[in-house]
C-alpha cells in the first residue's frame, strides 16, 4: 500500500455537521440518546436546544475564542460543544470541575458552560440544562456549519503528571471517526452505546459520543460506575456496545450479566491500558461476544486495535485504516491522519514488527538502571501478572540517590489464600521465586503494597502520584486483626472488640524474630482508631492518662479490647484482656 503523504487529499472523513442535518431532515423524532430513566432525546431536541445556546453565546463578547465545557452527561455535553463549534468558537472540555483546575482555566476563556451549579470560578457561566424554546423552529443548514478550520481543546489523562491541554483539529476527529466506522460497523451494526468511561477525554469523546452520533446510534446519557448498573442497561438493550478501560473490565468485567440467546450481542471496547488474554477470555467466557482494545493517546488518536483470542500467543495489534507504523530502533513511529503534525511521530513505546502488525513491548521511559543492570520495568511487571498469584500490578522506582524497585500489587484468589495461610512475607517470597526464573535479584522489588485495585483515574490510567505516596515514609498501622463480632452495650458507653493475633501478623515483623510480641505504640493506635470509630470523635487523642502495659501481647492468641466512656464524656477509658490478664490499659483524652 503506498503512503499517504500529508499533503494528499483526505476523503476519508465524516461531516457530523451534515450527517446531523440529514437525520434533522429525514426524521425530526430520530432519538439520539436515551436518558438512564428511558426518556429520549431527539434529534429535533438537540438542534433546538443547540440553538438556543448558540444564541446566548452569540450574546457574549469573545476575546480568546475558547469556552470551558463540563458535564457529567453525554446529551448536555454534546449539546454544548457543538453549539460552541457552531458559534464560531473553541470547546475546551475540562477534564474535572476540581477548583484548581478552574482557576487554571479561568484566565485562558471567555467563559464556562455547564449543568452544575454554585461554581463561582469561572465568569460568565451558561447553564445548558435550562434551556427552553416556546415554539419549533425551522433551521437552515447554512447556521449550522462547522468551520474546516475547527478546533476543539483536550486534557490528556495525566497518568504520569499534571494533565496537560492539547488542541486537535476537530477534522482529525471526523477522520478517526470515519475510520472506527470502517473498521467496526458490521460488528456493532445498531447496537445502543454504553459507557463506564467519561467522555472528557478523547477516547470517550469518540467512541461514546461523535461515532455513535455519526452512524445514528443511541447513546445512553449517563456513566455506568458499578457492574449491576451494566447488567441493568443491557436486559433493556440486549444487543449493545460497551465503551470501557481496563480498570473496570480487570476489576468487574466478568461479574456483568451478559445478556444470552439468539438475538443478543455485546461488544466490548477498552483503551486507557493493555488487557491480559487472560482477562480478555474471562469476559467472553462470562457472555460477551467481543472484547476490543484500542491503543492510542489524546496526541496521537487511535493507532490501532486487537482482539485477545489465545492464552498462548499474544494478539498483534492492526493498525486503523490509513494508520502507517514502522519501528525505529525498537521505538514506534507513526504517520496518522488522526495527528494535526506532518511527518512520522515519534511515540514512547517499544514494539516488534510482525506480519500482521506489532505487538507492544512496554514504554522506553520505563527502562531503568539500578545497580549497574539495566531492567525494563515493563518487563517485570508482565511477567509478574502472567503468574497464577496475581491479577494486576504496578511497578516503579521510589528514590533518587538511593533508587529501589517497588510493587503495587493485586492478588488473584490464589494469592489471598497464601496469604491468608502463610502471610505476606512468605506470599512475597513466592513472588520472588518466580520472578528468579527470569531475572537477577538485584532487581526484585524491594517494596510491596497490597491492594484491591491499582490506582487508576476513570479512563483506566494509572494514577503516578497516588501510587507513588502509597511509599511514603508515614506509618501505616492495620487495624485489629481478625476482629470478631463487636460487643455494644444498650447505651452505647461499653464497647468489646474480641480479635485475634495470628503468628503472619506483619506488625510483629522484628519484635522480636524469637518471640514476636505487638508493640506498645500499636496498642495505643488501635485504641484510638477504634474509640473515634465506635464514639464518633473527630480528632486523634491530645493526651495520654494513666497508661501501663502490664503484659507482653503475643502473637497466637485471643484478646479483647473494651472501651468505655469517661462520664466526663471527653475521655475514653481502654484495656487490652483475656478472661485471665490485663495487658494494656490507659484514658484517652480529647479536645
Amino acid at each position: 500500500m503506498a503512503l499517504m503523504t500529508p499533503n494528499t487529499p483526505q476523503p476519508f472523513r465524516v461531516a457530523l455537521d451534515q450527517i446531523l442535518f440529514a437525520t434533522l431532515n429525514r426524521d425530526p423524532k430520530s432519538p439520539i440518546a436515551v436518558t438512564s430513566e428511558g426518556i429520549a432525546f431527539s434529534i429535533q431536541d438537540f438542534f433546538q436546544h443547540a440553538n438556543l445556546l448558540k444564541e446566548k453565546l452569540m450574546q457574549n463578547p469573545s476575546h480568546t475564542q475558547k469556552w470551558a465545557v463540563y458535564s457529567d452527561g453525554c446529551i448536555n455535553s454534546l449539546i454544548s460543544i457543538f453549539a460552541v463549534l457552531w458559534s464560531g468558537r473553541e470547546p475546551v472540555l475540562l477534564p474535572n470541575i476540581c477548583d484548581e483546575t478552574l482557576e487554571e482555566i479561568a484566565e485562558l476563556v471567555d467563559g464556562f458552560i455547564t449543568d452544575v451549579f454554585d461554581l463561582n470560578t469561572i465568569q460568565p457561566v451558561i447553564y445548558c440544562d435550562h434551556l427552553k424554546s416556546c415554539n419549533e423552529k425551522k433551521f437552515s443548514a447554512d447556521t449550522f456549519i462547522i468551520s474546516s478550520t475547527a478546533t476543539i481543546y483536550l486534557y490528556t489523562s495525566g497518568s504520569t503528571g499534571r494533565p496537560e491541554m492539547i488542541s486537535k483539529s476537530f477534522a482529525s476527529l471526523e477522520i478517526e471517526v470515519y475510520a472506527l466506522t470502517e473498521t467496526f460497523s458490521g460488528l456493532l451494526q445498531n447496537a445502543p452505546v454504553l459507557s463506564t468511561v467519561s467522555h472528557q477525554h478523547i477516547y470517550g469523546l469518540l467512541t461514546r459520543m461523535l461515532w455513535p452520533l455519526a452512524n445514528c446510534r443511541l447513546i445512553l446519557d449517563g456513566l455506568l460506575h458499578f457492574p449491576h448498573e451494566v447488567s441493568s442497561q443491557l436486559k433493556k438493550f440486549p444487543t449493545a456496545c460497551l465503551i470501557s478501560s481496563p480498570a473496570f473490565l480487570k476489576r468487574a468485567g466478568h461479574l456483568v450479566d451478559y445478556p444470552q440467546g439468539r438475538n443478543t450481542k455485546t461488544i466490548i471496547f477498552s483503551s486507557g491500558g493493555p488487557l491480559s488474554a487472560s482477562t480478555s477470555l474471562k469476559i467472553k467466557t462470562s457472555g460477551a461476544n467481543s472484547v476490543i482494545e484500542i491503543f492510542g493517546s489524546t496526541e496521537t488518536g487511535g493507532i490501532a486495535y486487537r482482539e485477545q483470542k489465545s492464552l498462548e500467543i499474544e494478539a498483534s495489534w492492526t493498525s486503523l485504516p490509513r494508520v502507517q507504523v514502522r519501528a525505529v530502533n525498537d521505538i514506534l513511529e507513526i504517520w496518522s491522519p488522526h495527528l494535526d503534525t506532518d511527518g512520522w511521530w515519534k511515540t514512547q513505546d517499544r514494539v516488534s514488527i510482525t506480519d500482521d502488525g506489532f505487538t507492544l513491548l512496554g514504554r522506553a521511559d520505563r527502562l531503568v538502571k539500578v545497580e549497574e543492570k539495566r531492567v525494563h520495568l515493563d518487563d517485570i511487571e508482565n511477567y509478574l501478572i502472567s503468574s497464577p498469584f496475581l491479577v494486576d500490578a504496578y511497578i516503579l522506582i521510589i528514590g533518587n540517590e538511593k533508587p529501589q524497585i517497588c510493587a503495587v500489587i493485586v492478588p488473584s484468589d490464589d494469592g489471598w489464600d497464601i496469604i491468608s495461610q502463610q502471610g505476606r512475607r512468605e506470599f512475597c517470597k513466592t513472588l520472588q521465586g518466580y520472578l528468579s526464573k527470569r531475572f537477577e535479584k538485584v532487581t526484585f522489588p524491594r517494596k510491596w503494597k497490597f491492594v484491591q485495585q491499582v490506582p487508576a483515574n476513570t479512563q483506566g490510567k494509572r494514577q503516578l502520584s497516588t501510587i507513588i505516596s502509597m511509599f511514603s515514609d508515614e506509618i501505616s498501622i492495620p487495624p485489629l486483626p481478625q476482629i470478631a463480632k463487636p460487643i455494644i452495650s444498650e447505651s452505647s458507653e461499653n464497647v468489646s472488640l474480641p480479635f485475634f493475633v495470628p503468628n503472619t501478623l506483619s506488625l510483629l515483623e522484628g519484635h522480636f524474630p524469637q518471640h514476636p510480641i505487638v508493640a506498645g505504640v500499636v496498642q495505643i493506635y488501635w485504641a484510638d482508631s477504634y474509640a473515634r470509630k465506635y464514639y464518633d470523635i473527630s480528632s486523634t487523642a491530645c493526651k495520654l492518662n494513666q497508661i501501663k502495659f502490664k503484659k507482653l501481647l503475643k502473637s497466637a492468641a485471643h484478646y479483647q479490647l473494651n472501651l468505655s466512656r469517661v462520664k466526663a464524656g471527653k475521655s475514653i477509658k481502654f484495656e487490652i484482656c483475656d478472661p485471665e490478664n490485663i495487658y494494656a490499659s490507659g484514658q484517652l483524652s480529647y479536645d
